[in-house]
Parts: C-alpha cells; sequence; structure tokens
C-alpha cells in the first residue's frame, strides 16, 4: 500500500547519493554533483547528474507524483595511471554491482543498472 506520507527531497537524494558513494569507495577523491563544466578536479572522480526524470510506472493512489528518476555517474581516473583502461573498467564494473538494487537509505524504490560505457 503507497504511504501518503512520504516525500522525497531531491537535495536530500543528491547528498545521500554523494554520501554513500563517498563511503563505498574512498580512493574516489572528488564525488560531486556533475552541475557544470570543470577544468580542475582531483582524480579519481565521480561526478553524478539527475538527467531525467519520467512518470512512474503506477498511480500510488495518494495524490502523490510518482516518478522514476535516472540519474549518470561519470567516473574520472587520470590517464597517466598504470593500465588506466583496466582501472577505469574494473572501477565501473565495481560501481554497476554497488549501484545495483541500491535504495540510499531512502524511502524510494531500487537501482537499476542500466548501462556503463567510454566517454572519451
Amino acid at each position: 500500500m503507497a504511504n501518503a506520507e512520504t516525500e522525497i527531497d531531491l537535495d536530500q537524494l543528491h547528498q545521500t547519493i554523494l554520501d554513500k558513494i563517498s563511503n563505498q569507495f574512498p580512493d574516489l577523491q572528488t564525488v560531486e554533483d556533475y552541475s557544470q563544466a570543470r577544468t580542475r578536479f582531483s582524480a579519481p572522480a565521480c561526478f553524478v547528474e539527475l538527467t531525467q526524470l519520467d512518470a512512474g510506472e503506477m498511480d500510488p493512489g495518494t495524490e502523490q507524483l510518482q516518478v522514476a528518476a535516472r540519474f549518470e555517474a561519470h567516473l574520472i581516473i587520470g590517464f597517466r595511471q598504470s593500465n588506466a583502461k583496466r582501472a577505469i573498467r574494473k572501477l565501473a564494473g565495481a560501481f554497476s554491482v554497488f549501484l545495483r538494487n541500491q535504495r540510499w537509505g531512502l524511502p524510494v524504490g531500487p537501482a537499476q543498472f542500466v548501462a556503463a560505457a567510454p566517454d572519451e
């Protein structure tokens, strides 16, 4: 049964996601919202961006709007790192496993991993 008292604050959701990523991957030197073009940051890094809100699959019957939020995580390592191509793929794989069914400690549906792809 849907809970009419459930309210998700997007600022809280963003911060919780960033905190959980930081805790799970302590070697990441930068974990931030990907809200602007950056030329300087400490790597390895993860930038998180809310890219889309889609209508939910069902009406919860509470007069609330159910949405599916699509986030993207951009993982970056230094190109001079030894075996950089392998290292970024290992990080992406570990990140994908961490992400699967993640609820961030909030009353939200489980995260679904969609894809990992290089972005030159």
